[in-house]
């Protein structure tokens, strides 16, 4: 489900850019100089989403958030979930797009500016800035590593994982190669653009579903959708959410205060009375002669919210 419009930039192909013959490359070898190409790269920009795919009903539903990264030599924006970030000589900037917090109580974080490149430590220093920009399903976007850490993806190479080229297949347009890692019980599926050496789509470990009775076993499939990633230096600027209104400069970010409990709490329920579907039991607002552990399940429609 990764397919996009093709990029129209060009890049030089892995090949052309490293001394190594990748026909003969290991997976391994062949990710590590993928990676490599993000540590040196001036510029890198994508308009990636983090998918989550599942299924409802016997229909296939997804959801998408954001997870792109703009990078220009010493400028950098980034949307995460609802996390933006700006970098650039002048400072550093993060603030967050949460309408049920009035955007975190219309903070904004200005830090003194990064010199040189940054380091991901850097960019991610604040203590809430790290909890919100790890909080999604995908955790941080892994392109901040790929690009500011010293060793990218580190985590991946260990003694005991296992590394494999997969059929390749195309993604927007163009031919990835795949390299599959085996991480203990985890799985990840790196699709590499063979010509440019960029990454398109990440196929991340899928989530467990808790179970739900009378319904069939299913994972919640995870992948990170790098559309119109590129080395090319930028033709125009990112597309810059604005500040909050009545944005407050902080320099560290301030806990917000714990929600009010709602006013139910603590008050007597209707009147009502349930029987199971099989007639064992009874439950009502008096309660039941056993003790029962009940399992809700909210989807969201009208009944259930009800």
């Amino acid at each position: 489900g990764c397919g996009r419009p093709a990029e129209t930039a060009t890049s030089p192909s892995l090949v052309d850019a490293q001394p190594t013959s990748y026909r003969e490359a290991s997976p391994q070898q062949y990710l590590a100089a993928v990676f490599d190409r993000y540590r040196n790269a001036a510029s890198y920009h994508d308009r990636a989403v983090v998918r989550l795919s599942y299924r409802e009903g016997g229909a296939r539903q997804s959801k998408v958030a954001p997870l792109s990264v703009w990078l220009d030599h010493h400028q950098l924006y980034v949307e995460a979930y609802d996390v933006r970030l700006g970098s650039d000589p002048h400072s550093m900037m993060a603030w967050i797009h949460d309408e049920t917090t009035d955007d975190f109580d219309s903070q904004v974080l200005v830090l003194p500016p990064v010199k040189g490149r940054p380091t991901a430590t850097q960019l991610l220093a604040d203590p809430i800035l790290v909890q919100r920009i790890g909080a999604g399903l995908a955790g941080p976007p892994p392109q901040l590593d790929w690009l500011f850490s010293p060793e990218p993806m580190k985590h991946l190479f260990h003694a005991d994982h296992e590394f494999e080229f997969v059929p390749s297949r195309s993604i927007d347009r163009r031919l990835c190669r795949c390299v599959r890692v085996n991480s203990g019980g985890d799985r990840y599926q790196f699709w590499v653009d063979q010509q440019a050496g960029i990454v398109r789509c990440v196929d991340l470990p899928a989530i467990v579903a808790p179970p739900i009775p009378g319904e069939p076993h299913q994972a919640i499939q995870l992948s990170l959708e790098l559309t119109g990633a590129s080395f090319s230096e930028p033709i125009s600027k990112p597309d810059i959410q604005p500040l909050p209104a009545q944005a407050k400069h902080v320099r560290r970010f301030v806990p917000l205060p714990p929600i009010e409990p709602p006013g139910i709490l603590g008050s007597r329920v209707s009147s009502f009375r349930l029987t199971d579907s099989r007639g064992r039991f009874t439950l009502s607002d008096r309660g039941a002669d056993r003790v029962l552990t009940l399992v809700v399940r909210f989807c969201g429609d009208e009944r259930s919210m009800a």
